[in-house]
This record gives structure tokens, C-alpha cells and sequence, in this order.
């Protein structure tokens, strides 16, 4: 070893000669991978490949007891045995430092190959190494599809095929990043990707790679710090980033330094960065591109400045726009993730290794029949989820099908039973449970006779939701405890947590929603953990009914809002649809009236461009509660009667009922009690057809109310009775509630105070079972409404403040408002004008926030009288001028009339003449177009006093004599009476006493005819009349 060039001084840098000894110590240490030269017999003069640092020829390598007898003619039948791809590695001998260099370099290759073993990785089979020779090899299984560009170049392979290659490059880069210490691999692409024969993905190439240590565990001279070396500059110059140049007279960019692939380069290595594991990331993410697309990374730019300027900017491919790509969304975003820029936020190779693994895959098929390549089961399996997940049904039951006929046709029973469990979730998302249940119920035969318990657990499974959602809760908590209790022992996360998803809701559904919120909750958390975003957008979903039921609405909204984030990054159409109705009914409920119809007008399009039909009918009863809950009773109708129509086509019994419940509420609210009385039988016959308890239960709670509205009380006690009776059995705390209030409401009709309040305890009872802050608030409030008619004012005000509470806790403001209102109102009645105008005030400002104008006209009129009660004039009439604008805003004329008249009013007490007529006028036009002359005289009646009072007596007699002119032609006797007072006033005003008598004779005949006492100003002008007639004494 004295003559090796290697161990000849590189120039005055003392470490360099020590760290090239240090790495034919390491070489000397892997003598087991050491092939003697004369084994190794190439196949032909043509390499296979050539590159920059060498090429690759054929070649097998043959026993060393048989060098010596080796003849060349046996070549061609040893070939067939094993073929060797030998990398022949070049360097410049003659430059003593690139030698040098060199030798470091495939030293470090050698070392990092000779420690690492997987499936996706290529093995290392061994080297040749003499450098006085020039001879330095590796040598390397040949896998005969070549890479992967190669290998996709073969035929036509399908998407799930493809993301197979793709799980297997990232299981080897994770494998590698998750090393101790880790591995950088340093040159990830296409071309260093191989397909084996199995037609797994391995990486190959490892001269750029090196072993990731910190730098305060090394010592000087350490053999770890053989690919480090940064003392040297010549060394450290293959481990820094590539330098970017300008050609000063052409102005283009060029890239200089180590050997990089430049257009699978990262960013931050461009920046003069070091290759780090999120740049092996980065170029993940165009292998993807690769694999899927067929297109290397920047196939149209020619030039390295090209290239370079678009990484920077981070000019790159808009992926979701790909057509290759449209149809897996989920990779579209994990490519996204391994392209963002700044390094410490890119996805790592743990994180796409669990979140590729839910996508749909299966190894590449080679199978050849009639010419043609034939799909295996697998792939049509695979390629049906594909599409199952994109919603698109028709395409996703067609491969299921053909699936089945050769899984049938080849006797795969294993194939077809798991092919049977994906068609049988497909009819249960459509609603075809019949359908449904006999595919499960023939996978469970197979996984039964062939003690397959994985599979069992997975028919088992579906049985539980089929039967789940034809409302047969026990039997399907028993499949699903089954199939858990299965999952749970093979260690299956995935299954277990998607029973847990379904076992919640089903409880959620019995308004069990501390188990349903425990369930969904660790669901949530299995699917979290390894990475399963499909299964945390159910969890959130799930999660979300739960918060809607309890009226926790920030939550639901959240979980909601999380889940369409997700589905609509993974391309799950039918899931963000759904989350998209879910919002609109939660922002319904929280009478967000506008945006709660915007979202399900929104939720009804996405359901109708997946061609979901049973989506699009739940959207139109979201619509319908929306409209019915503004009195918008002739849209709502129809958005009711469109789902009606969807749920009779495709059979959905229980969605017909549920439309049919709406309706009823819809007659009985326009008083058409007999159609809704009808209608509410129907919807409980099906109900009770289908064995759907809470259905049935609902709809006797609607016949209960409407038999109330009717006064048919005996009817509507029983029915309420029955309906509380069935919800009470089954556990449904809020139905039991919802009746325990409607029978409340009952007895208070017919004055059974008593009755009346038991029941409605017994509500509020109920609803604290279930945290239902609504529910609670409600029968506060009603509580609070009956005590005010006993005259309990400070029970009345104890359950008003509970009820606030409650309101808050389910943050609706609205009905904190209302409340807030009445509460001011018992203040102000105990003469408490602070508390009442806190109260007031607080209400106010919610309804000013959520531009609630008739609220805003309540509590501003209210607040008015509380400063009146003070006698606040300024802030009175700001109250009622606001008051004034809000009714203005509502087209509320009557209300805005009568405002007006009540501001001239507090005018007037300050002696603002001028605004106070022009309040009365106002108020006098209003009534006018609205055609009330009561109250067009009634402001005439107002305007004559305020003239009589400025000493106006000619116009305050004009505007009397007007007054009595419209009384008389409405019939309006009091009107006329108190006209004919206020013409005696002004006419005595004037010392008009002829005038004055007969307007004091006239309205003397009119209390007679009345029946009613004169009044006083009728009396003392009459008294003053008798006296002028006496004669003078």
C-alpha cells in the first residue's frame, strides 16, 4: 500500500493525509463485501448506462473455485442465473487531490451501503476496489425493468399501481430519515428510483449520501467524520450546496459545485444551504410528480438559469389542475407539502409514509391475456375505492362488479369477500340497506369458513351501520362490539377506530351523547395519530352532530369547518359536502338565517355535482327549516316538497317521514291544521313502518302541538303523553324534553298553573341530563312567563337570570336579547332604572351585531320609557329616534307611526315645538299611507294641542274640526268625542261661544248615545253654558 496515491500528501493541510488513512481503515474493515476482480465476468462491451462518474455494465459474478477453470463460452448459460449491475466507477489518476477525493467519496458510499438492508432499498452485494488499477466498483443486483421511468414507459398502468411505487420510494427514504443517526440521501429522482421483479420501487445511487450526526458527538479524526470533513476545503466542498453563477456576457445562470440533478434540486440547498432530509423531501415530491404525470420536473425549460429562477421564485406546477392528478386530490396535498419552501415546514418522510398509506394502492400487474393486460382483482378493488372516494358511485360499483366476476370466475374467495365489504359500504351510503346488508352478510359467510377474523371484524362492521341506520340500535351495538372487540385484539387501529367513529354516532342518535362524545373523541385520537385524514374528517363530523345537539355551536362549527377543510384537501367531495350541510343547519339553528342559506344553497350544488341524491334532499330540508324558521312558509314548502320527491325516488323511508314532519309544522303555522294534521299522521305511520322510534315520537310531538292550536286538549294531552312515553323508553333526553315542554304549554292554555310547572321542571330536568343549554334556556324563559302572570315577579326574574345563563353557555344571542328584555321590563316595573337600563343595553348591542332590526326597535323602545321614568329626555328621544330608523329598516310603517308619535311626544315635554309638529306630521303621513285614519286623526287631535299650547288657537281649531271629520267617517266614537273637547277648548280660546256651545251640545248627545259620562272638559264647558244663560241679576 506504500505506492497508493491515495495516501499521498494532498498539500499542506495536516488533517488530510489522516482522514485518508482514517478511510482505508474503514475500507480494510469491510473486507466480508470485498470481491476479488477475477469473479466478476461482464456480458458484453456496451455499458448499460453512463454517467458522470462512470458507467454500469452487465455482468455475474462466478464461485472462486472456479476462476481458474472459467472459459468464456460459459457465459451465456451462467448469465441466466444471475445478472450483476457493476457501477465502474472514473476519476482522473493523474490529479493526486481529485484522487484523493475521490477516495473519500466511495469510501463513504461504500460505508453507508454496507450498513443499511430494505425491502425498497437496493442491496449491496460487494465492491472491487484497487486504485493503483483505477478500479473501483460496486457491485449491485440488475433489475431488469430498469427505473422507474423505464418501467412505467412498459405499458398503461393505473393510478392505484402507481401510488404502489410511490409508498414503496418514501417507505425507503423514511427508513433511511429514520435511522440512527439518519441517512441523507442527497439525489433523490426518477432515474435513482429502480422497479424490482416484484415490481417494488428500490433506490439505488448512493454517492451523494451522506450520515446526518451532530456536530458536538464528534471528535477530530473520528471515522464519522469521514463525509464531513469541512476543515479541508476540498473536502467540505461535497458536502455545501452548489454555488449559482452569472456569465457576466450572456447574463444567464449556471450552476457550479457538487454533482446535483438541478431540477430536483430544493430551494434552500440553491440559497447555499446544505442537502439536509426536507431536501430529499423536495424531491419526493417530483418523484410523485413523476410517477404519476410521466413528466420530468420542468420538462419544458432548457437551461439551468431557467430552472434555478423558477425554484427560487417557487414558480412550480399547479398539481390539482393535472389531469393525472384530479383524481387523488390527498396526493396533490402531500406534493404540496413536500414543495413549501422554508424547510423546517415541509412534511418528513413519517409523516407522507402514514398519510400515502390510506390511499388507495396495489402492486403493478404484469398479467397478459389475449394480448392485452389484464386487471387483477386488486387493482379493479382499488381503482373502485379510488372512485368511491371522488364520489363518483356509478364508475366505483362498475369495478367493484367486475371485481367480483373474476374474483368469482377465478375461485378468489379471499378477493371477494373483501371486494364484497367495498360494495356493500357503497350501497350503505346510497341508502340500499337491503343491498347492503346481503353483500356483508356473504363476506361474513367467507371470512367465517375460512377463519379469517380481520375480514369477519371488517362484515361485521358494515352490518353495524346498515343496521344502525335502518334504526336498530341493539343489534347494531352488538355487530360493532363484536367487530372492536376483534380489531382491538389483532391490533388493528384503523378498524377499531372506525367502530368507535359509527358506535358514536349511533349513540349520539339515542341522545347518549356523553358515550357518543367519548367514542367519536378517541376515534378522533387513534386517527390523528397515524395520520388518517379520511378518518379524522368522520371524527370531526361525528364530533360536530354532537355539538350541534347540545347547542354548542362555536364547537360545532369548528369540527364542521375542520372537516370540510379536510375533505376538500383530499378530494372527498361527498365529505365536504356533508360538513357544508351540517354548517348550514348549525348557522339555521343560531338564526344566522342569510348565511345559514347561502351554505346550503352552496352544500345542495356540491351534493348535485356528485350526483348524490340523498344529499341533495337533506340540503332541501335544510333549506326548508331555514325558510320556515323566517315565516318564509311558501319557500319552505318547496324546498320541503323537492326533498319529498328525492326521498320517495330513491326509496329513503325515513327521509320522507322527516320532510313530512316539517310540513306539518309549515300547515300549522298557517293555520292549516287539517293538512297538517294529515301530513304529521303520514310521516307517523312510516315512522312506526320502518320501527323508527325517535320518527314516530317526533311526529306525535308535532300532532300534540298542532291538537293544542286547535283546542282539542284531550287529544293533544294523550298524544304528547304517548310521544314523552316513547322518548322516555328509548332515552332520548331531548325529545323527552321537547314534549315534557309542548304539554307544558298545554296545561297553561287551559290555566292549570300547577300542572304546568311540574311539566315544564320535568323539561328542564331532561334537558340538563343532555347539556342542552337551549333546551334549558327555553323552559326558563317559559317558567319565567308563567310566574309573571302569577305575579312572582322575583321568581320570574331568578328563572330569567338561569335562563340567561344557559343562553350564554349555548351562545345565542338572540335569545340572551330576548330574555335580556324582559328582564329589563321587571326592573324597570320595581322601579330598578339602573339594573333596566344594564339589561337594555346589553340586549341592544346583540342586536346591533347581528343587524337583528326589530330587536333593536324593542329594546329601543323600552329603553326610551326607562329614561322617560328619569326623566332623560336627551337619551329618550335617541332611544326612539333609533327605535324610528329600525322599524324604518323592517318596512314596519305601523310600528314607525306609532314611534314617531311617541318622540313627538317627548318634543313636546321639552318645548321643542318645532321638532315635535314635525314628529306629529310624520307620524300623521305615515298612518295616511297605510290608510289607518284613527291614527291619521289621532296626530291631528296631537297637533292641535301643541297649537293651542303656542297660542295657535285658529289651527289648533282647524286641525280639532279635522280630527272629528275622519273619527266620524271610521265610527270612531272616542275619537270624535275627544275632538269635540278640544274644538270647545280652542273655540273658548277665541271667545267663540256659540261655537263652543254647540260643540259642548254635540258632544253631550254623543257620550249619551255612548252610555259613558261626560267628560271633565265637557262637564265644565257645559256648567260654564248654564251659567252664561242665566239671567243677570
Amino acid at each position: 500500500m506504500a505506492d497508493d496515491p491515495t495516501l499521498q500528501s494532498t498539500g499542506p493541510n495536516p488533517h488530510d493525509s489522516v482522514r485518508v488513512c482514517k478511510a482505508r481503515e474503514i475500507l480494510n474493515g469491510m473486507s466480508e463485501h470485498r470481491i476479488d476482480p477475477k469473479r466478476i465476468k461482464t456480458t458484453g462491451t456496451e455499458p448499460l448506462a453512463r454517467g458522470g462518474q462512470g458507467a454500469i455494465v452487465l455482468g455475474i459474478m462466478i464461485p472462486l473455485e472456479e476462476v481458474a477453470t472459467w472459459k468464456p463460452e460459459q457465459l451465456p448459460t451462467t448469465v441466466l442465473e444471475m445478472k450483476l449491475a457493476i457501477k465502474m466507477l472514473e476519476w482522473d489518476r493523474e490529479d493526486i487531490e481529485e484522487s484523493t477525493k475521490f477516495f473519500k467519496s466511495f469510501v463513504n458510499e461504500l460505508r453507508i451501503m454496507a450498513t443499511i438492508s430494505h425491502p425498497n432499498i437496493i442491496q449491496f452485494i460487494g465492491f472491487v476496489e484497487d486504485m493503483q488499477k483505477g478500479d473501483a466498483w460496486i457491485v449491485l443486483p440488475f433489475e431488469l425493468y430498469g427505473n422507474v421511468r423505464e418501467f412505467l414507459q412498459l405499458g398503461e398502468w393505473d393510478i392505484p399501481e402507481r401510488i404502489s411505487l410511490i409508498q414503496g420510494v418514501i417507505n425507503g427514504v423514511n427508513y433511511l430519515h429514520t435511522r440512527q443517526p439518519p441517512i441523507c440521501h442527497g439525489d433523490l429522482k426518477a432515474p435513482n428510483i429502480l422497479v424490482n421483479s416484484l415490481h417494488h420501487a428500490v433506490i439505488t445511487d448512493f454517492g451523494s449520501a451522506r450520515i446526518k450526526e451532530s456536530t458536538d458527538t464528534t471528535e477530530a479524526g473520528s471515522t464519522s467524520e469521514l463525509p464531513r470533513d469541512t476543515a479541508n476545503p476540498g473536502i467540505a466542498q461535497l458536502w455545501t450546496s452548489p454555488k449559482i453563477e452569472v456569465n457576466s456576457s450572456t447574463l444567464e445562470l449556471t450552476l457550479t459545485g457538487p454533482g446535483y440533478s438541478l431540477r430536483w434540486i430544493a430551494p434552500e440547498v440553491l440559497n447555499n444551504g446544505v442537502q439536509d432530509l426536507p431536501s430529499d423531501m423536495w424531491a419526493v415530491g417530483w418523484i410523485c410528480w413523476e410517477i404519476l404525470t410521466g413528466k420530468i420536473p420542468f420538462e419544458k425549460l432548457n437551461t439551468q438559469g431557467a430552472i434555478i429562477m423558477q425554484v427560487i421564485k417557487g414558480e412550480l406546477p399547479a398539481i390539482r389542475e393535472e389531469a393525472q392528478l384530479s383524481h387523488i386530490l390527498k396526493l396533490c396535498d402531500l406534493m404540496s407539502d413536500c414543495w413549501i419552501s422554508r424547510p423546517a415546514e415541509r412534511i418528513d418522510s413519517s409523516g407522507f409514509q402514514q398519510k400515502i398509506s390510506f390511499i388507495p394502492s396495489t402492486i403493478p400487474s404484469m398479467d397478459i391475456s389475449g394480448g392485452t393486460r389484464s386487471r387483477s382483482v386488486l387493482l379493479l378493488r382499488e381503482l373502485g375505492t379510488m372512485f368511491a372516494l371522488q364520489s363518483n358511485v356509478a364508475v366505483a360499483e362498475s369495478h367493484y362488479q367486475s371485481a367480483l366476476d373474476v374474483a368469482s370466475r377465478t375461485k378468489n374467495h379471499p378477493a371477494k369477500a373483501g371486494t364484497l365489504d367495498r360494495l356493500g359500504l357503497l350501497y350503505h351510503n346510497q341508502s340500499r340497506y337491503q343491498e347492503a346488508e346481503e353483500a356483508f352478510r356473504e363476506a361474513l359467510d367467507i371470512y367465517s369458513r375460512t377463519g379469517n377474523e380481520p375480514g369477519a371484524a371488517t362484515a361485521l362492521f358494515g352490518l353495524g351501520k346498515v343496521r344502525g341506520s335502518q334504526s336498530m340500535y341493539q343489534e347494531a351495538e352488538e355487530a360493532l362490539r363484536r367487530a372492536h372487540e376483534i380489531y382491538s385484539r389483532i391490533g388493528n387501529s384503523v378498524g377499531a377506530a372506525n367502530v368507535l367513529a359509527t358506535l358514536g354516532q349511533i349513540y349520539h342518535t339515542q341522545s347518549k351523547n356523553h358515550e357518543a362524545e367519548e367514542a367519536l373523541g378517541e376515534a378522533h385520537s387513534i386517527h390523528s395519530h397515524i395520520g388518517n385524514e379520511l378518518g379524522v374528517a368522520g371524527a370531526l363530523d361525528g364530533l360536530a352532530q354532537i355539538y350541534r345537539a347540545q347547542s354548542k355551536y362555536q364547537a360545532a362549527e369548528k369540527a364542521f369547518s375542520g372537516a370540510r377543510d379536510i375533505c376538500s384537501r383530499i378530494g372527498n367531495k361527498l365529505g365536504a359536502a356533508n360538513a357544508l350541510t351540517g354548517l348550514g343547519l348549525i348557522y339555521q339553528e343560531q338564526s344566522k338565517y342569510q348565511v345559514a342559506e347561502e351554505t346550503l344553497r352552496e352544500a345542495h350544488k356540491a351534493h348535485s355535482s356528485i350526483n348524490d341524491s340523498i344529499g341533495e334532499a337533506n340540503a332541501l330540508w335544510g333549506l326548508g327549516q331555514t325558510y320556515w324558521s323566517q315565516s318564509r312558509n311558501q319557500e319552505a314548502e318547496r324546498a320541503f316538497k323537492e326533498a319529498h320527491d328525492i326521498y320517495c325516488r330513491i326509496g329513503d323511508d325515513m327521509g320522507m317521514a322527516n320532510v313530512l314532519d316539517g310540513l306539518g309544522k309549515i300547515y300549522s303555522a298557517q293555520s292549516r291544521y287539517e293538512e297538517a294534521e294529515k301530513t304529521l299522521m303520514e310521516a307517523h305511520e312510516i315512522h312506526s313502518r320502518i320501527d323508527n322510534e325517535i320518527g314516530a315520537a317526533n311526529a306525535l310531538d308535532g300532532l300534540g302541538k298542532t291538537y293544542i292550536a286547535l283546542s282539542r286538549y284531550q287529544e293533544a294531552e294523550k298524544t304528547l303523553r304517548e310521544a314523552s312515553a316513547i322518548y322516555s323508553r328509548i332515552g332520548n333526553d331531548m325529545g323527552t324534553g321537547n314534549a315534557l315542554g309542548g304539554l307544558g304549554s298545554l296545561y297553561q292554555a287551559q290555566s292549570r298553573d300547577q300542572e304546568t310547572e311540574n311539566a315544564l321542571k320535568e323539561a328542564r330536568n331532561a334537558y340538563s341530563r343532555i347539556d342542552h343549554h337551549l333546551g334549558i334556556g327555553n323552559v326558563l324563559y317559559s317558567l319565567a312567563v308563567l310566574y309573571i302572570g302569577q305575579r312572582k315577579s322575583e321568581d320570574a326574574l331568578t328563572s330569567l337570570c338561569d335562563a340567561l345563563a344557559s343562553f350564554t353557555l349555548a351562545d345565542l344571542g338572540h335569545s340572551r336579547a330576548k330574555t335580556l328584555l324582559i328582564i329589563a321590563q321587571l326592573y324597570q316595573a320595581k322601579g330598578n332604572s339602573l339594573e333596566a337600563e344594564d339589561a337594555l343595553t346589553q340586549a341592544l348591542a346583540i342586536w346591533i351585531s347581528t343587524s337583528n332590526d326589530e330587536g333593536q326597535a324593542n329594546a329601543s323602545t323600552v329603553l326610551a320609557g326607562v329614561f322617560l321614568s328619569q326623566s332623560r329626555h336627551d337619551k329618550a328621544t335617541e332611544a326612539l329616534i333609533q327605535a324610528e330608523a329600525a322599524a324604518a329598516r323592517m318596512g314596519d310603517e305601523p310600528r314607525r307611526a306609532e314611534l314617531l308619535d311617541r318622540l313627538g311626544g317627548v318634543y313636546l315635554k321639552q318645548a321643542k315645538y318645532p321638532e315635535s309638529e314635525e314628529s306629529y306630521r310624520l307620524a300623521k303621513a305615515t298612518f295616511s299611507s297605510i290608510g289607518d285614519e284613527r291614527g291619521q286623526a289621532l296626530e291631528l287631535r296631537r297637533l292641535a294641542k301643541l297649537f293651542r299650547r303656542q297660542g295657535r288657537h285658529q289651527e289648533a281649531e282647524e286641525h280639532f274640526a279635522q280630527a272629528r271629520d275622519v273619527s266620524v267617517g271610521v265610527a270612531d266614537h272616542d275619537g270624535e268625542a275627544e275632538a269635540l273637547d278640544g274644538l270647545m277648548v280652542a273655540c273658548h280660546d277665541q271667545a267663540k261661544l256659540a261655537e263652543m256651545g254647540k260643540h259642548c251640545t254635540d258632544a253631550r248627545e254623543m257620550y249619551t248615545r255612548m252610555g259613558k259620562p261626560m267628560s271633565k272638559i265637557c262637564v265644565k264647558f257645559w256648567q260654564l253654558l248654564q251659567e252664561l244663560s242665566q239671567p243677570a241679576v
